[in-house]
């Protein structure tokens, strides 16, 4: 449940639904299962066994099976952290909630 005041109207909802697509779990969790040819594109098998794909923004180095966590499920700029390689990274999420083939599709292109 949550409240927000809107010009001292107190108004409460009990499924609260977010204004942003995608603004999801901070906390989410998900195994790098493809990577691109040109190692800038990354396919996640988040918790919720759906996709997520993240544009590198840096000189990473991903590795099939890095474990990562962040916001998995939230398209847009994101810092995931690499919990494999402790490490801290900049991405863009390009897509999410796909299927390992739609994941391909994007990943094997970049």
């Amino acid at each position: 449940m949550f409240s927000v005041v809107i010009a001292s109207l107190v108004v409460t909802r009990q499924n609260p639904v977010s204004s942003t697509l995608g603004r999801g779990d901070e906390n989410m969790r998900g195994t790098i299962e493809l990577i691109g040819p040109k190692r800038v594109m990354v396919g996640v098998r988040t918790e919720n066994d759906d996709y997520s794909v993240l544009e590198l923004i840096g000189g990473y180095d991903p590795e099939i099976g890095d474990v990562l966590a962040g916001n998995l499920d939230s398209l847009g700029g994101e810092t995931i952290l690499n919990m494999t390689q402790d490490e801290s990274w900049d991405v863009f999420i390009q897509d999410i909630y796909g299927s390992r083939n739609s994941a391909f599709k994007m990943v094997s292109k970049h």
